[in-house]
Formats: C-alpha cells, sequence, structure tokens
C-alpha cells in the first residue's frame, strides 16, 4: 500500500493552518504521514503544530526562519514515505486527493498531476491540466500541455527525489518551487495526469502590485534558467523539446513582469546589475530568444527613460515619439 508524506512548511498562519492540517487528517485514505516544519513561528502557528504532533502519524520539526525552500528540505530529508506531496500551511486538500493519487501509483509512473482551484476574496477559478491518463514519455506529456508551474498539483515518487538528489534552492526567493518541479520533470520518465481539482490553493496577495517583491520574481525566472540549464548540462541529460518550451516561458515571465513595471531609479539601480549578470549566463544554447527578449527589456525601459525625462525637457519629444 502506497505511503505518502504531505510535508507543510508552516510560518505565521494561525488563521489557516488548522484548516490545512485537517484537509490532510480527514483524507479517506490513511497510509500517510503529515510533516509540519515551522519555521520560527511567532503567531502561535508552532503551538499549533506541536499540539497536532502528540504521535501517529504526525511530525513537527523547527528550524529558525530559514525560509520555505529550506523548510521543504528538511521535511525531504526526514519523510519516510513512497511519494511525496507538497501543501502550502494557508491552502487545503480535497479529502480525496491520497486515494486518487494512490491509485494512480500502482501503474508504475514517476509523476501523478491534478489540478488546483485558485480562491481569492473576489472569485475562484479551477487550473485543471489539459490532459489525462498514462504518458510514458516526457515527449507525449508535454504534447498534452498539461504542465502547470509550481509544486501545488503534483505527487512526486520520492525514489526519483532521492536518485538525483533533488532539493529547493535556498537562494531563490520566488519560483523556487517551479525550479524544483521542472528538474522532477526532466529526470522522469513517465506521468500520469488527472483530470481534477483536489487542491485549494488560497490567494492572499490581493492585486496591489508591490515593486521590489516583482523585481525580486524577475529574478527569480533568470535564476530558474540559468540553475534547470545547469543541473541538465551536469548530468547529461537530453536537451528536450519540454525542457525548451519552459526556458522560454521563464523568459516570457521575466519580461511581462520588468516590462509592465513602473520605473524606478532606486529600484533599477538596486537590481539592474544582477539582470545583466544572470541574463549573461543563461543557456548559450539559445542566445536568439536571448537576444531577443533581452532587446524588448531593454527597449521598453529606455521608453519608460525617455518619457521621463520628456517630463523635464520637451526637446526629446522626436525621440520619444520614434520609439511608440
Amino acid at each position: 500500500m502506497t505511503k505518502f508524506s504531505i510535508i507543510v512548511p508552516v510560518y505565521n498562519v494561525v488563521s489557516y493552518l488548522e484548516e490545512a492540517i485537517m484537509s490532510v487528517m480527514n483524507q479517506d485514505y490513511g497510509n500517510f504521514e503529515l510533516i509540519l516544519v515551522d519555521d520560527g513561528s511567532t503567531d502561535g502557528s508552532d503551538k499549533i503544530c506541536d499540539d497536532y504532533s502528540t504521535g501517529g502519524n504526525v511530525r513537527c520539526l523547527h528550524t529558525t526562519n530559514c525560509g520555505v525552500s529550506r523548510a521543504r528540505n528538511i521535511g525531504l530529508d526526514v519523510c519516510t514515505g513512497d511519494w511525496v506531496l507538497f501543501l502550502d500551511s494557508d491552502d487545503w486538500l480535497d479529502r480525496h486527493t491520497l486515494s486518487r493519487v494512490a491509485s494512480a501509483t500502482t501503474l508504475g509512473v514517476d509523476i501523478v498531476q491534478f489540478g488546483f482551484t485558485k480562491i481569492s476574496k473576489k472569485e475562484y477559478w479551477d487550473r485543471i491540466p489539459q490532459g489525462r491518463g498514462l504518458y510514458n514519455n516526457i515527449l507525449d506529456y508535454h504534447n498534452s500541455f498539461s504542465y502547470i508551474p509550481g509544486i501545488a498539483g503534483y505527487a512526486i515518487k520520492k525514489e526519483i527525489i532521492d536518485r538525483f538528489d533533488l532539493r529547493f534552492s535556498q537562494g531563490i526567493r520566488y519560483s523556487e518551487d517551479h525550479e524544483f518541479i521542472l528538474k522532477c520533470f526532466i529526470t522522469a520518465s513517465s506521468f500520469f495526469v488527472i483530470h481534477n481539482s483536489f487542491y485549494y490553493y488560497r490567494d492572499r496577495d490581493g492585486s496591489a502590485v508591490n515593486q521590489p517583491k516583482q523585481y525580486s520574481t524577475a529574478l527569480g525566472c533568470l535564476k530558474v534558467i540559468r540553475n534547470v540549464s545547469r543541473y541538465v548540462a551536469e548530468h547529461s541529460l537530453p536537451q528536450s523539446s519540454f525542457l525548451s518550451y519552459w526556458i522560454e516561458y521563464s523568459y516570457r515571465e521575466y519580461y511581462s513582469i520588468i516590462a509592465l513595471l513602473p520605473f524606478s531609479w532606486g529600484i533599477y539601480r538596486t537590481y539592474y546589475k544582477d539582470f545583466i549578470q544572470y541574463l549573461s549566463i543563461i543557456d548559450n544554447n539559445q542566445p536568439p530568444l536571448f537576444l531577443f527578449y533581452l532587446i524588448r527589456i531593454e527597449i521598453a525601459k529606455l521608453k519608460q527613460l525617455l518619457l521621463k525625462l520628456y517630463l523635464n525637457n520637451k526637446l526629446v519629444y522626436k525621440i520619444v515619439r520614434s520609439f511608440r
């Protein structure tokens, strides 16, 4: 009988934590362990973790504000299940999640995917993979257009994680889960897609744009490309169409964030050198793609700069118009 490890990093989510825990405890499938990794909570979340880990199949570990990647890695280091799922501490699972995934694991696959439902104060919507059923290679899976970035909605065979020593990168503040699941996919051999939503993702960010966070997110996209490209080279893995497509996806994510942010001299000076550094060392196998997005980004920034100058000096009006 397949054993699951559900790893939950916890930090200051006292209002939502018990709902996440109970969504696992109330599963209609009993062979699992729940690993709560408290990352130095100060709002009482740590006590909730301790209260639930009084024995049985719930474990609680405490660390000191090391970040979500380190907390997940601690969970990976100690888990004993055959399969691993990750659950954020303000999200929750449908009670049939493990039983449905368990049925798919009997087919000998390496990754089982299912959809998730994103819930905000104003609305909710389903993100369900387009494919369904068994895929015996990455090309067929890629052609099903099922892949969704992030770790919500994936169960991963622990043997794959251990064989390739897969862990979350701690130097990436955003998109670290995208890098991890990409590495899982390019090392896995077979996949099963469940065309249903079982994971409920709570969107607490709202619609406000935080510029420093958005710039950090953009840098995270570049770091993902760099790290995954290096990983492929170090392990002599083939450059698949799946990998190429999602490297391009990360470029597009980077461009879409940077191009739409309001211009700020302070933030631009802070992050510009980092952008150039990461762009300069990204996969040399795709220079046209690199140049295409770099040029588009720099033109977008130049337009913002010239428009700003125009407010102070109307003599640059013709220059501004030439870029429109």
